[in-house]
């Protein structure tokens, strides 16, 4: 089963987990763009997707915290992401 995130990340579920499956458009052996997948990760909820993805989002938007920023940060971004998952 394919479960749409959004355009650019979708989860692929089968028996026995959940691959957070990344899109993006790469470059073929001729320098042509290519749509390309790629498996971020491997989990067995999808509570854990949503904290892999804030991690992500977190350590790919910011150049130094401190711990309790990173924490106020990582809770407020799970928050965020669960919210758009239940629209």
């Amino acid at each position: 089963m394919k479960i749409t995130i959004n355009e650019n990340y979708f989860i692929k579920a089968d028996t026995y987990n959940l691959s957070l499956i990344q899109k993006y458009v790469g470059k073929d052996k001729d320098g042509n763009d290519k749509e390309s997948q790629k498996a971020l990760g491997y989990f067995r909820t999808v509570e854990q997707v949503i904290v892999f993805m804030a991690r992500e989002q977190l350590l790919n938007s910011h150049e130094e915290l401190t711990i309790a920023e990173y924490i106020k940060a990582l809770n407020q971004t799970i928050q965020e992401l669960k919210e758009v998952c239940q629209v």
